[in-house]
């Protein structure tokens, strides 16, 4: 029987001590996590609006070329007015903003950049996504994303087999990631 308690109190010491250590962990790496986090935001952003950019520079660059608007509790980015900030066809600021929706997985959230005709995209980079590594999660890669840089939201973006895509409203969809293609 004493051997029962000695080994339940060993395994609830063992527990604390390990909970404990954990806490202490998550408590000290959360600043770290969250910077991290707002970095790897800065370069999506920048990378949308084809502002360059290294590592070291990018809180740099990100100041000097991107106002950060709250309108009704919606963070939009916008080109600051030192820059350009314009289409080519100057009709208006380029904005980014999130966006999100349903996955295969889970949820796809990105960052999607509009010229200001409101109706053209500037660029896309995919924030978070639980989609299925090698295929779904292919948005990842360059060849996807880089696609979207033109195409027109109306009267409505569709998915084309891949290599088909022939119109402004049409992009490329994974093959073998049909649901992820949708959902994007």
């Amino acid at each position: 029987m004493k051997e029962k308690i000695w080994m339940v109190a060993l395994l609830v010491i063992t527990a604390l001590v390990s909970a404990s250590m954990l806490a202490v962990i998550n408590i000290k790496t959360q600043p770290i996590v969250q910077k991290n986090n707002e970095i790897k935001l800065k370069k999506c952003v920048l990378d949308v609006f084809n502002v360059p950019y290294t590592n070291e520079n990018v809180e740099s660059v990100f100041g000097e070329n991107v106002d950060i608007l709250d309108k009704n509790g919606t963070v939009y980015y916008q080109m600051n007015s030192s820059q350009t900030g314009k289409t080519s066809s100057g009709t208006g600021p380029i904005i980014a903003f999130k966006v999100r929706g349903p996955g295969f997985w889970g949820s796809i959230s990105a960052l999607l950049a509009v010229q200001g005709d409101r109706d053209t995209i500037e660029g896309i980079k995919f924030l978070k996504h639980e989609e299925t590594p090698g295929l779904g999660g292919r948005i990842d890669e360059e060849w996807f994303w880089s696609q979207f840089k033109g195409k027109k939201l109306k009267p409505k973006l569709v998915k084309a087999p891949y290599k088909m895509a022939k119109t402004q409203n049409e992009f490329d969809a994974i093959t073998g990631a049909t649901q992820t293609s949708k959902s994007v």
